[in-house]
């Protein structure tokens, strides 16, 4: 299967095995999200049992911008619905290979973040989100973590996370 891929996807596939996170900055319309969702895929189609939780601010948000990039790129990759994955809407999740996408909004119900426990999770525009809450996930989380975001702030909890680490 052939994908085109971007320096953001490269910048993932090349930092996930040795590194407990990845942040990628960049404008709107930069395709990080675009590069990130393929990565998930991507990654989802090589492995089994692995639990993917993603978040944006609102689950509305999430629902309006990530789910129809996450669900064309599916299809690109061959997922197609029903015969490869199975979608509960109220429940918020996907199941495909063995695997599951959880999809939450964090500043909808802030505690739902406390007891989730995934292999990876994935925090998109994450400007709006708090550290808390960043942290919450982070300690449930057992292989590695992305975030994103287009820098509209000089002052954000990211910037700390991204400069005192060194994994």
């Amino acid at each position: 299967m052939k994908v085109q891929v971007s320096k953001n996807f490269n910048t993932l596939f090349n930092n996930c095995k040795d590194k407990r996170g990845v942040i990628l900055e960049g404008g709107s319309r930069s395709g990080k999200t675009w590069s990130i969702i393929q990565f998930l895929c991507l990654y989802l189609l090589e492995n089994k049992g692995v639990t993917v939780t993603m978040g944006r601010d609102t689950l509305t948000d999430f629902k309006d911008t990530v789910l129809p990039d996450l669900l064309q790129i599916m299809g690109e990759l061959g997922i197609q619905s029903r015969d490869d994955y199975t979608w509960n809407k109220s429940e918020k999740h996907i199941k495909f290979n063995d695997n599951l996408i959880r999809y939450i909004g964090v500043r909808d119900n802030p505690n739902k973040t406390h007891g989730l426990r995934q292999n990876i999770f994935w925090l998109n525009e994450i400007m709006p989100i708090d550290e808390f809450t960043f942290d919450q996930l982070e300690q449930r989380t057992t292989d590695f973590w992305i975030l994103d975001y287009n820098p509209s702030s000089t002052i954000h909890w990211a910037y700390d996370v991204a400069d005192k680490r060194e994994d």
